[in-house]
């Protein structure tokens, strides 16, 4: 059974998806963990904020950062 934290932060990313532009207007049903789940995004670039997201991707790969690996992407 999920706990109550999991289920309010759900129900609190479903909101963020639908009622504002804080994801660019991405969609939820991204994959993880080998599932589609309706309050991940679809393009994970989206989680990264636009006016610094090149610039973070590129010091995350030229320090050799790596992002959370998903399994079953």
């Amino acid at each position: 059974m999920k706990s109550n934290f999991q289920k309010v932060e759900r129900e609190k990313q479903l909101e963020l998806l639908k009622n504002t532009d804080v994801f660019e207007n991405e969609k939820g049903g991204g994959k993880f963990i080998g599932k589609n789940r309706e309050f991940v995004l679809l393009d994970g670039d989206k989680n990264l904020y636009a006016p610094i997201r090149e610039n973070a991707k590129a010091y995350f790969e030229e320090n050799g950062i790596s992002w959370w690996h998903v399994i079953g992407k």
